[in-house]
């Protein structure tokens, strides 16, 4: 089956929707619980799939969902789990129907003017064979999934005619369903949509650039792709809306837009933006009729949109003026040419397969490519190379392309010296062209907002319009009242609260529930294991923990290395670990908690801990740390080895693990989110490695303070108290001074030594005799210490924002900007802390990780 260019967009959007469904079946299937509601969606799931990819008459996958469909109705009606074969037969169908995708995937980036689906090249005969034998075992074979009471079950048994009835009762409810989740769909987008255009054509108000017109015309042709999938199930959608016309008569201003806006980029015109935002004013007035299922009240303002935009599109593709050929003015090089011989040959080659509007352009192209052609070869003398690009023009001149074509492969083959270079395309590296997609970045790209919080927002708003007109009226009467000051206090205490409503509410919005990173864990974990020839249970728990989604994304990477290092690693093999009287099956668990400003994630396994001695060993041999260094580490510390980037305790390299970046990626997203990362173990028992992430980055609460002529900035969650001290408070031992803090001595260090802007930092505090400083009381997770700073500012609440580019980073987590609109410094307490003990210990080469004290 071929699908023309215009058509590339709904081929994309069926493969992605086929993605996402193929997730959903996935994550209901491993969670292994198989109730009402949990059948009930994966079989809409695998229906759903079979109805759109029928689009693509990719009749191998429609039979294998079908069956399927059929078998979890059959699960469903009888009360009964799936059998082990069948869940087996499930997950392998997952794993070829996504390879399909991928493939799809490959043909849809490679194709330029048309896609062609040839179904046998899509052939699914194993899995269909295992399907027929399925389905003729025998009932003894499926005893295994029964449930514990039989006899509940037979008596639940319907007669065939019920069943029959049951089941064409549910295939109804089923496409009904199917039915409305596609029309709420294609109405969330066309508000996208809608959204897309304004912006848009406002940007290309603007510069009238190539590219932005390419944009609105392909969103254009997005709306025009939802409009005819909804269309493909026009009978069940017809059960919904009274009339599908809306949808039919916005499918064909859709395809007039793209068309209109095409044909002006093919000439080189700029388009109406007069016609544009007519156009999204009609759709907006669809969207309208469409969402309230009601008739269209526009038809006369849309029966002259739709006949300008024909006229306009008509008159341009039966236009041909003259286009003049480029301009020589000097002589072209040989590959220049060989490049405009070549560029002629391939609008040539490609020419059928084009619009007629497109054809009409092409033309044209090609015309001007010969006469520049001919022009250079006449410049350069080569009058007999001139003579024979002639004729090429003649045929083109007269609209005969295919005679033009074969002139010009006559003409190749004679003269070989004028042959166009094979113009290689730059290959793709392999970032570019292997790199995987996030399995979240779908989830990623919307935001899904409660009506609460919606309710919330606009409750905020109304209050800050109150706020506004109270302060307009402050400035009008200020000057004539004598509570002026107290008018403006109560003014501000308000401002103070609306401020951090909408700040908590705006953070909330953001954060999405670690399920969707955790889920697409259980089956590659799974996965992992069985290539491995391990058994493993995954056990997850927490998912409904909130964190903000720009880190969510981040922590893909992170926690794929960590799961692979505990099941390839961790978790032994099942003979190994009958020896060690462990069961055959190893558990590894994923958990999330709050704590604090922060959520705690822990991949946790029951397998064999770390083997400190075998990565001091291999540290040692790796050159990553001397004899005499490894030698005076504590376990803790030689288990932190495990950060340096290239180490690794494999001796061989696999598709699994053994380069020795995968830990050294954890510490350094931990690093860059302002995270930490602690290592836990019991020797043949197990390991947990947890992470200590924030729940947002987006603002904090923090202390400002002031070293010299620089300001700085220390999170709340950070400080204990702040302290007056005097000089004698201070006491000296082996060169380092402490304080007196309640019941314990801790360490002090002067900010001026530290922060100072000239200068290396340095842990050498000196303090002179000039009286009392200011002392911070500062707690990490590894220790407590007091930093003396010049001057306390303001506590408050501040926008968070990264560090510029090249600043440099060793102390701090990012910037943000204060009251009167300087820039302060945030002070991450943790690299802090590292910094001080990795110098006062001389150990700079033994990563100190955050977070990493018993």
């Amino acid at each position: 089956m071929k699908f023309q260019k215009e058509e590339f967009e709904i081929v994309r959007a069926i493969i992605e929707e086929v993605e996402t469904l193929l997730s959903k079946a996935e994550e209901i299937i491993v969670i292994n619980q198989w109730s009402e509601s949990q059948l009930t969606d994966l079989i809409r799931a695998f229906h759903t799939i079979k109805g759109v990819v029928g689009f693509l008459q990719l009749q191998d996958v429609v039979e294998l969902s079908h069956f399927i469909e059929s078998s979890l109705k059959d699960v469903l009606n009888s009360g009964v789990e799936p059998t082990h074969k069948l869940i087996d037969f499930m997950f392998d169908s997952i794993n070829e129907v996504r390879k399909i995708c991928s493939q799809l995937e490959d043909i849809v980036r490679e194709s330029t003017e048309f896609i062609e689906i040839k179904p046998e090249n899509f052939q699914l005969s194993n899995l269909l064979t295992q399907a027929k034998s399925l389905n003729e075992e025998p009932s003894e074979q499926k005893e295994e999934s029964y449930s514990k009471d039989e006899e509940n079950v037979k008596e639940n048994t319907n007669t065939e005619g019920k069943q029959e009835e049951q089941t064409s009762t549910q295939e109804k409810k089923f496409e009904h369903e199917l039915a409305q989740s596609t029309l709420k769909d294609f109405l969330d987008e066309l508000e996208d949509r809608i959204q897309e255009l304004d912006r848009l054509i406002q940007d290309y108000e603007k510069t009238f650039e190539k590219d932005v017109a390419h944009s609105i015309m392909r969103t254009f042709h997005s709306i025009k792709g939802g409009a005819r999938l909804v269309l493909s199930l026009s009978q069940e959608i017809g059960n919904i809306i009274k009339s599908l016309e809306n949808i039919k008569n916005l499918q064909e201003l859709v395809h007039l837009a793209e068309t209109y806006v095409s044909s002006k980029i093919q000439l080189g015109e700029n388009a109406d933006i007069e016609i544009l935002y007519e156009i999204v004013d009609i759709i907006v007035e669809f969207q309208n009729a469409i969402s309230s299922d009601t008739p269209f009240e526009e038809t006369e303002r849309l029966n002259v949109l739709l006949e300008r935009l024909s006229e306009t599109t008509s008159k341009k593709e039966h236009e041909k003026p003259k286009v003049q050929p480029y301009k020589v003015t000097e002589a072209l090089s040989e590959s220049q040419i060989n490049d405009l011989i070549s560029e002629l040959m391939n609008l040539l080659n490609n020419f059928d397969s084009k619009t007629p509007i497109e054809k009409s352009e092409t033309s044209r192209i090609a015309l001007s490519l010969a006469e520049t052609i001919c022009e250079t070869f006449e410049r350069l003398g080569r009058k007999e190379e001139a003579l024979r690009v002639s004729s090429i023009k003649e045929h083109l001149d007269s609209g005969d392309v295919k005679s033009a074509l074969e002139q010009l492969n006559t003409i190749l083959k004679e003269a070989p010296r004028i042959a166009p270079e094979k113009r290689q395309e730059t290959p793709k590296t392999r970032i570019e062209s292997e790199k995987p997609k996030s399995p979240i970045s779908s989830e990623l790209q919307t935001i899904r907002v409660a009506k609460t919080k919606i309710y919330e927002i606009y409750k905020i708003a109304s209050e800050f319009i109150t706020m506004k007109n109270e302060l307009r009226h402050l400035i009008r009467t200020s000057h004539f009242t004598d509570n002026a000051a107290e008018v403006i206090e109560n003014f501000e205490r308000k401002f103070s609260r609306l401020t951090y409503e909408l700040s908590n509410v705006a953070l909330d919005v953001r954060k999405i529930p670690l399920r969707y990173l955790f889920n697409q864990f259980r089956r590659t974990t799974r996965e992992l294991a069985k290539n491995l020839g391990k058994k493993i249970e995954v056990i997850v728990e927490g998912e409904d923990v909130e964190v903000d989604r720009d880190i969510v994304e981040l922590l893909v990477d992170p926690i794929t290395h960590m799961l692979r290092n505990a099941v390839d690693h961790g978790i032994e093999y099942p003979e190994e670990r009958k020896q060690f009287g462990k069961p055959e099956t190893g558990t590894v668990k994923i958990s999330a908690s709050y704590s604090g400003n922060f959520a705690m994630i822990e991949i946790s396994d029951d397998g064999r801990g770390f083997d400190t001695k075998k990565i001091k060993e291999k540290a040692v041999k790796q050159g990553l740390i001397s004899k005499e260094e490894a030698d005076k580490l504590s376990e803790k510390e030689v288990a932190n080895l495990i950060f340096l980037p290239g180490f690794s305790t494999k001796d061989q390299v696999s598709q699994i693990s053994g380069r020795g970046y995968g830990m050294d990626i954890v510490l350094s997203t931990m690093n860059k989110i302002g995270g930490q990362v602690n290592l836990d173990w019991i020797p043949s028992k197990g390991s947990k490695i947890s992470l200590k992430i924030p729940l947002h980055t987006l603002y904090i609460k923090a202390l400002i303070f002031k070293v010299e002529n620089r300001k700085f900035a220390i999170p709340m969650e950070y400080l204990q108290a702040v302290q007056n001290i005097h000089i004698k408070d201070i006491h000296s031992y082996k060169n380092q001074q402490f304080i007196r803090y309640m019941t314990e001595l801790i360490p002090i260090f002067s900010a001026r030594d530290l922060l100072s802007s000239s200068g290396s930092p340095s842990t050498q505090s000196t303090f002179d005799k000039r009286g009392k400083y200011y002392a911070l009381i500062v707690k990490t997770e590894k220790s407590r210490f007091a930093l003396t700073v010049d001057k306390i500012i303001e506590e408050g609440e501040y926008v968070g924002m990264e560090l510029p580019y090249g600043s440099p980073g060793n102390f701090y987590s990012g910037t943000t900007i204060t009251g009167d609109g300087t820039v302060a410094l945030i002070l991450d307490p943790d690299r802090f802390w590292q910094f001080l003990t990795l110098s006062l210990r001389n150990k700079d080469r033994i990563p100190e990780v955050e977070g990493n004290h018993g």
